[in-house]
């Protein structure tokens, strides 16, 4: 069966199941396309990727990574006056100053950690002392306070004829074997011809690979590549209906509508032939019109 045919019988089961959120164009829910429930554990933690030499405070706890070794990273680890020093490799996990510390990567330009209160996980993560699988990582919650605007990356343009939601499984089973996410990394993706899906429950964080915040951010994704491919105008219809939607949904300043880039320097994202629609102001522009405002 042609793709045409498998998005319009999925449009239609959309339709007939009423499948909605408030306000938003049309979007394929992420149940159409799942083959698996989400894993890992809900918990009001932080996930933080720290450059070699930096530090990261949360709640009295100090966290600072002295050294890169090779594949282990040493930690000084302080809270209330106790100062410890420990050594930790990728996908490792220990308990320290009434937090469940997870390392989840160790390269010589940032360490990943996802730092949960030990009250929040299960026991069965609590006392293991690895990471290394998507059922030990936490859905960190998080409230919507900016738009971020992504690409995926491919290693190639993604075809008008290709299956998303082929393509949508690859992504998630890729990252569920090679990186332990425990779920796509953005919130939403949107095809070259326009249509939006619904990836990662956008109640949770997203995720990356610089260093960068995501928490608090909504991860909005053009699906292929767009450093060698140029967006539709279809996608970037699709992209300005689902950012005014979200700045209506959570009240999302203009002023925080941006791309990957914007906050951090290693990395290309949205894609050389993507971001200057941010950068001039046409996604601004149009999502100003639909709001009803003057530019």
């Amino acid at each position: 069966m042609k793709i045409a045919s498998i998005l319009l019988c999925i449009l239609i089961q959309y339709c007939v199941q009423a499948i909605t959120l408030p306000d938003v164009p049309l979007v394929i829910p992420a149940s159409i396309w799942k083959q698996s429930q989400d894993s890992g554990y809900i918990c009001e933690g932080i996930r933080k990727n720290i450059r070699p030499g930096d530090s990261f405070v949360t709640d009295g706890l100090i966290l600072r990574v002295v050294k890169v070794d090779q594949e282990n990273a040493l930690l000084r680890l302080t809270k209330n006056g106790v100062i410890d020093c420990r050594t930790a490799a990728a996908m490792t996990a220990f308990n320290w100053g009434g937090y469940h510390i997870s390392v989840l990567a160790v390269s010589s330009s940032l360490v990943e950690f996802e730092i949960c209160r030990a009250d929040e996980v299960p026991l069965e993560v609590l006392d293991l002392k690895s990471a290394g699988y998507a059922g030990q990582r936490a859905r960190i919650l998080h409230e919507i306070e900016r738009i971020t605007l992504h690409h995926c990356g491919d290693a190639k343009p993604m075809a008008f004829n290709e299956n998303p939601f082929k393509k949508l499984r690859n992504l998630r089973t890729w990252g569920l074997r090679d990186k332990n996410w425990w779920d796509v990394p953005y919130h939403f993706l949107i095809t070259p011809t326009g249509i939006i899906i619904e990836g990662r429950d956008y109640h949770f964080m997203g995720e990356t690979s610089t260093l960068y915040n995501p928490k608090g951010h909504l991860l909005i994704s053009a699906m292929g590549n767009y450093d060698i491919q140029k967006p539709t105008p279809e996608t970037l219809q699709a992209i300005i209906d689902l950012i005014v939607w979200a700045v209506v949904r959570f009240n999302v300043p203009l002023d925080q509508i941006k791309g990957h880039l914007d906050y951090t320097k290693d990395t290309t994202c949205p894609g050389d032939n993507l971001y200057p629609y941010l950068k001039d102001g046409t996604i601004l522009k149009g999502v100003k019109k639909k709001l009803g405002l003057s530019d």
